[in-house]
């Protein structure tokens, strides 16, 4: 494992040194991506899978690992280098090298820079061979990484570089006839808008800088939701999921409902998923007023879906937590027997959580 690892990356560095090379021969703007717009006007789009290639798997490999494993995969003795595999790479090896290198700017290794990935991709480009929009994602992706090599927590500020080297990457791929409004790169897009991750601990706070460019980040985010219209398929479910998460997480619960109101305004079902995370997220926010909302509204709209939203399992768990924050004080015990307006839906949930009950049955017991 952390020999091919080596392996690899001792290539990828050398061929670090010869992009260096060719950067010398040629002005610093042919690494700007939009440099090649017109050679790309002209480049074949891949019909094939590119050839099987170790090094992609250890690439992929690296990527399913935590963090900090993932850097200590990446380090190298300089002493083994693979001279016979940098002779002439192919397209899968340009390929793996590219996104060794991104994926190393992504993780902030101090080796691994987005400069070098600039650097990579134009000596690919230098070769002729075509470039895989698996690449552009991942360059895009190092591009929109924010920086966290010497602090504490993710700086989500993009310097001005990365951002024209990011849209120099889409302004390629659009230029290879890869479509650009997609969902991975709407989501790649969304999350490079939002802040980082406030600041833990006790008596953590933010400056009120800090909370002024919190508060613009999140509502550039926000705004991002009316891309959604443009993509030329309605919003996944897995798209949906990933919006609401994102947005529950910051706290923004406007543009929360927003993402909740899009599978209808698509003629798009919730999923069962769905109604669960909205529980779960309305319950942990601990706003009475909100779980109110949410269970008078939330609760009966599962019946009307297709197929319905069966209230079981931990769907049934997530509302019992909504009604824990809806009426404070009550004791557990006592839905057993108190009526109202949600002991018959508690008593409900606790049967469904063992039973299949659907919402129907739900409603006439009310």
């Amino acid at each position: 494992g952390a020999q091919q690892v080596r392996g690899l990356h001792l290539a990828a560095r050398r061929l670090q040194l010869q992009a260096v090379q060719v950067s010398q021969r040629h002005s610093a703007e042919m690494f700007n991506p939009s440099f090649y717009a017109d050679s790309q006007q002209q480049t074949v789009r891949p019909t094939s899978a590119p050839s099987a290639d170790p090094h992609l798997d250890r690439v992929n490999y690296l990527k399913s690992l935590p963090r900090n494993q993932a850097l200590r995969e990446f380090e190298t003795e300089e002493s083994k280098v693979n001279q016979t595999l940098l002779s002439f790479p192919n397209e899968s090896q340009w390929e793996s090298f590219i996104k060794l290198h991104a994926l190393g700017s992504q993780l902030s290794h101090p080796n691994y820079g987005k400069r070098e990935v600039g650097l990579l991709y134009a000596a690919a480009q230098e070769s002729g061979v075509a470039i895989a929009e698996s690449t552009f994602l991942a360059m895009l992706r190092a591009h929109l990484a924010p920086s966290i090599r010497g602090a504490r927590t993710p700086q989500r500020r993009l310097s001005p570089n990365s951002i024209a080297s990011a849209l120099g990457v889409l302004d390629d791929m659009h230029s290879h006839g890869y479509n650009i409004m997609t969902e991975d790169i709407l989501l790649l897009l969304h999350e490079a808008a939002g802040p980082a991750p406030p600041p833990a601990g006790p008596g953590a706070q933010l400056t009120p800088t800090q909370k002024k460019s919190r508060e613009q980040q999140i509502l550039a985010q926000s705004k991002m939701l009316n891309l959604v219209a443009h993509l030329p398929a309605p919003p996944s479910d897995a798209l949906v999921l990933t919006l609401l998460q994102r947005h529950a997480a910051q706290d923004d619960w406007r543009t929360f409902w927003a993402a909740w109101a899009l599978p209808p305004q698509h003629m798009r079902s919730r999923t069962a998923a769905m109604y669960r995370l909205v529980f779960d997220a309305v319950a942990s926010r601990d706003n009475q007023r909100e779980a109110l909302k949410v269970l008078r509204s939330c609760v009966p709209d599962m019946e009307r879906e297709t197929p319905p939203v069966r209230l079981e399992g931990e769907i049934a768990g997530a509302v019992q937590k909504c009604i824990d924050v809806a009426m404070p004080g009550m004791e557990r015990k006592q839905w057993e027997k108190v009526g109202g307006e949600f002991g018959p839906l508690w008593r409900r949930c606790e049967r469904g959580k063992s039973e299949e009950w659907g919402v129907e049955e739900l409603l006439d017991d009310m």
